[in-house]
């Protein structure tokens, strides 16, 4: 957020946050680099795992989860979404 430590998430914060979750990335995003050089990702669903050997979707998987990292809201700014929201929904 632009403003100062103490500002809270507006409704534009919340709407990057909530487009953020278009880019179809698994939750998470766990990658190895094995001694001759191969790349692999893994992630999970609640049903069971993936491990993802082609290094071309492993390198987009760690790509993706990087720049939605460095665009990731700090976590007093994310609670703060989420006690608003919750707020939001309580009143409406």
């Amino acid at each position: 957020m632009a403003g100062s430590p103490a500002s809270h998430p507006t409704r534009a914060d919340r709407a990057r946050c909530a487009g953020s979750r278009r880019a179809r990335l698994p939750a998470a995003v766990p990658s190895l680099t094995f001694p001759n050089r191969a790349l692999v990702g893994y992630t999970e669903t609640l049903q069971r795992g993936y491990l993802e050997q082609d290094a071309e979707t492993a390198a987009r998987w760690v790509d993706r989860h990087d720049r939605l990292q460095v665009n990731a809201l700090s976590r007093p700014d994310s609670s703060a979404v989420i006690r608003e929201t919750g707020k939001e929904l309580d009143h409406a």
